[in-house]
């Protein structure tokens, strides 16, 4: 009986150390762009692809997307396409089988249209994440509420 609990916890265990994705917060005035970084901390997965959708107002923002350091640094390429108003979907992948190291996956930048209200904050959030390791077996990637939505105030 108590042999039959050992994997039980064995599993429990493994299943709480997920990757993660955040994402940064940031203030943005009419003329400039913010930045937000979406940073990875691996939590000992070898990580070597992630999937992601970012959502945001469109009404309010003009977004880009482009590879962070950490991407940059395992040989990946981050690409980009939208899922109607304001959604996109990332897939930041490498014909490689380097893993990421901990840090900033992705660079957002976010200028605003002119619909906005001021010092009102408008969310940017990551959703849906997932990963890939290096042998194209799934891995966990979780993100949590309060870091995984950015907030931009005007």
């Amino acid at each position: 009986m108590r042999l039959q609990s050992i994997p039980v916890l064995l599993l429990l265990t493994a299943l709480g150390s997920a990757a993660e994705l955040t994402i940064s917060s940031g203030t943005v005035s009419a003329s400039q762009r913010v930045i937000l970084t979406v940073n990875l901390k691996s939590a000992g997965e070898a990580v070597s692809g992630v999937q992601f959708d970012v959502e945001f107002d469109d009404a309010v923002f003009d977004v880009s997307l482009e590879n962070g350091p950490a991407a940059e640094q395992a040989g990946k390429s981050l690409q980009s396409a939208a899922l109607g108003e304001g959604k996109r979907r990332v897939l930041i992948i490498g014909l490689n089988q380097t893993s990421f190291s901990d840090g900033v996956v992705a660079i957002l930048r976010a200028s605003l249209k002119g619909n906005s209200e001021k010092g009102r904050s408008y969310s940017v959030r990551i959703t849906s994440p997932v990963g890939t390791d290096l042998r194209a077996g799934s891995v966990s990637v979780s993100k949590r509420d309060a870091v995984g939505t950015g907030r931009i105030v005007k």
